[in-house]
């Protein structure tokens, strides 16, 4: 697992926090315009998944703190969320 940590931090993956399952979150910015910031998330040891590790990309709107959905829509985060909690202030402070 330490060569994936190397490789990952190479790759410009900042921890962002894990949850109580296990779930671990990291994330890097892949554009900042004005205030809105695309960021790329990757996903390790999600029980849900299988273990498995995936990533998405998201689009934030740090004025009003919402995230774009693939159709478009501007939605919160879910209240209490690691994306709420963590994940937004981390990347509205870049």
């Amino acid at each position: 697992m330490e060569l994936r940590a190397e490789e990952i931090s190479k790759e410009g993956f900042e921890y962002i926090g894990t949850q109580a399952d296990g779930t671990t979150f990291l994330a890097k910015v892949k554009r900042r315009i004005d205030y809105i910031v695309i960021i790329e998330s990757l996903i390790l040891d999600d029980p849900e998944q299988d273990g498995k590790e995936y990533s998405w990309f998201e689009t934030i709107n740090c004025s009003t703190r919402l995230r774009q959905r693939s159709n478009g829509q501007w939605v919160p985060f879910p209240s209490g969320s690691i994306g709420e909690i963590l994940l937004l202030p981390w990347a509205c402070d870049q």
